[in-house]
């Protein structure tokens, strides 16, 4: 008995000396965002007076397998906090064989495109689920259930993306294999770079220790993920804005702040990202960009929806920053709709705050767009780049809700010609950009905000779109006010080097309808919008339905075409209102209902809003 007992303890004294447990391989789990001495705490934070509402949705998640793609992570985080926080197997059982079976999915899991080669997003769709699954479900799994995610991430998901990020070319600044080839979402400034790295990057912090290679990983998601910091750091423009829209921006800083937090935690750095002037801003962007009703203001490729997980990451910003509203905007516009796991986590327990004081105009300076309110109004406005990626072709375009109706439309994802939005054509041409940004460099097809505040107390914006255009521009200036009587006033001023003909379009999914003259109607359920174009030259206009099948009102120039076009388009709730304008040389002076809306030159050329003082809109996120 003696000599098998010292040949075992012989063996295991071996074993130790090939085979070293370092610091990483005893770590214990769950690690990513909470350990086993936080347990106890957000056992109480169920029970929480402000908290213990998260609980039933989360619970509820937790108890209904995901079989879908879409819902695979979700569901996966759910039930991981749940077996946690209440060690019953009923929530741990499913999700791990939701686990298994995406574990099983046949490899490879990389793309097959023509500009693609190791990595898409397939990869860290799948690999999200994996990475909650062997952190928080780790001590519910038996060992070959943790080996068989181990080899997935291994060889589905850690191989090909170390082949991607194989080198760093100092050249061109970019990350090749070994074949020179270039993944551009390793150096991306937008969603795809947050969405590849932070989800592998939150499976190799997941398993270190358990695979070998996981540090490596680590590493080259840090440095990949380096490339999206300038776009929080702008110099004295930082505003917080995102140019891809407010549903990429939600998938772009909730997929960053996840990893920068579980990598705080786990490496004790977050890469100072949290310190980004444009971190502590960019809920707001989120906030401004969300209409009356809840739902993505739809620039660029945002759908007409609600806020969608995992929009509870980011009650780690209100968490961080101390700012109750970024709060209030995920319990009002977010929470009645999805679990909100990571609410149980983050969210500080504080009642639902009340809505805040805002001032009228919002001018995120990074990005050149804008959101303007007054009473039933809410008018977002966006100028900026063409260049920004998944950009629609409508620089100086305007959306208008009224009493929480939207009566302008947006064409949807996708669609991007100029002629679809509510925007100015020049001789049946639109707009088109000069190449593609990169993180913070604009292109030359870009569209600046020239002035945006209040003119008189007035919401006010102007920008200048002439640098968009196909066709030789030299002047294309919007103005848009918002009265207080409670309509909408733009002026479009055009200018080219020759003569062009000019169009405007306005389209609507509502009711349209011809007006007395050269007006027409927009008319909801609940609002009665009345559409009055003025202009300094003889104009005609039409109804048609546009090739997206919605109702589009057309103002075009009527005659020979000229050098320059100023039209007025008043928008007015339920009366026709009596309009009329007065055009003398370089003076430009509205009349709605007796009430006087004069423009003035400016010395930078165009006009400006001159109903009283000029006041700027503050910084972001200062008032």
């Amino acid at each position: 008995m003696r000599t098998w007992l010292h040949l075992l303890v012989c063996v295991v004294a071996w074993l130790c000396a090939v085979v070293p447990v370092s610091a990483e391989e005893s770590r214990e789990r769950p690690h990513l965002f909470f350990g086993p001495e936080d347990i106890p705490r957000l056992q109480e934070r169920m029970e929480h007076p402000e908290l213990a509402w998260l609980w039933p949705n989360v619970e509820r998640a937790a108890r209904n397998p995901a079989r879908s793609a879409p819902n695979w992570s979700n569901h996966t985080m759910c039930a991981g906090l749940a077996w946690q926080l209440t060690r019953d197997r009923r929530y741990a059982e499913p999700a791990i064989e939701v686990a298994m079976e995406i574990a099983a999915i046949p490899g490879p899991w990389s793309p097959t495109t023509s500009f693609l080669k190791h990595v898409d997003l397939t990869i860290p769709r799948r690999t999200l689920p994996l990475a909650y699954a062997y952190d928080m479900l780790y001590d519910a799994m038996s060992e070959q259930q943790r080996e068989t995610i181990r080899e997935a991430l291994r060889e589905k998901v850690f191989a090909p993306y170390m082949r991607a990020l194989a080198h760093f070319d100092e050249e061109t600044n970019r990350f090749v294999d070994d074949d020179g080839h270039w993944e551009w979402w390793s150096t991306a400034y937008f969603n795809w770079n947050a969405w590849v790295n932070g989800d592998i990057g939150l499976a190799a912090l997941a398993t270190l220790g358990d695979i070998p290679e996981a540090e490596q990983v680590v590493e080259k998601a840090r440095a990949s993920l380096r490339f999206m910091h300038p776009e929080f750091d702008r110099g004295e423009d930082e505003s917080g804005g995102w140019d891809e829209g407010p549903m990429y921006w939600q998938g772009s800083i909730s997929h960053l702040t996840r990893f920068y937090a579980a990598l705080e935690r786990v490496k004790g750095t977050d890469d100072g990202f949290f310190d980004l002037p444009g971190v502590a801003k960019t809920m707001w962007y989120g906030i401004d960009f969300t209409t009356p009703d809840g739902r993505w203001v739809t620039f660029q490729n945002a759908p007409n929806r609600r806020i969608i997980d995992p929009a509870s990451v980011l009650y780690y910003l209100g968490k961080r920053y101390e700012e109750p509203q970024f709060v209030r905007h995920l319990d009002v516009n977010a929470a009645s709709w999805h679990p909100m796991p990571f609410g149980i986590l983050w969210r500080p327990p504080i009642p639902t705050p009340e809505p805040p004081r805002r001032p009228p105009t919002a001018w995120y300076r990074d990005i050149d767009w804008a959101v303007l309110r007054s009473g039933d109004l809410f008018v977002p406005f966006k100028a900026g780049d063409l260049g920004s990626n998944h950009r629609h072709f409508d620089a100086n375009n305007v959306l208008i809700w009224v009493r929480g109706e939207r009566m302008l439309d947006y064409p949807g994802r996708g669609i991007t010609d100029t002629e679809l939005h509510n925007c100015v054509l020049v001789n049946g041409r639109g707009q088109r950009p000069l190449g593609s940004r990169s993180a913070g460099v604009r292109t030359d097809s870009y569209a600046p905000i020239l002035a945006c505040g209040t003119v008189g107390g007035e919401p006010y914006v102007v920008a200048d779109a002439a640098a968009c255009y196909e066709e030789p521009v030299l002047r294309a200036q919007r103005h848009v006010v918002l009265a207080e009587e409670g309509y909408v006033v733009v002026l479009d001023d055009l200018l080219v080097p020759d003569t062009a003909e000019f169009t405007a379009n306005w389209h609507t999914l509502h009711e349209l309808t011809k007006g007395p003259g050269h007006s027409a109607v927009i008319e909801s359920e609940g609002v009665r919008l009345h559409v009055v174009p003025i202009s300094d030259a003889p104009i005609r206009t039409e109804t048609a339905i546009d090739p997206e099948d919605r109702r589009v009102f057309r103002v075009s120039l009527s005659g020979r075409p000229r050098r320059q076009w100023r039209v007025f388009t008043v928008f007015a709730p339920d009366e026709q209102p009596r309009a009329s304008a007065f055009f003398e040389n370089d003076s430009v002076v509205l009349s709605v209902n007796g009430r006087a809306f004069p423009f003035e030159p400016h010395p930078d050329g165009g006009l400006r809003y001159a109903a009283g003082p000029y006041e700027e809109a503050p910084p972001i996120g200062e008032w």
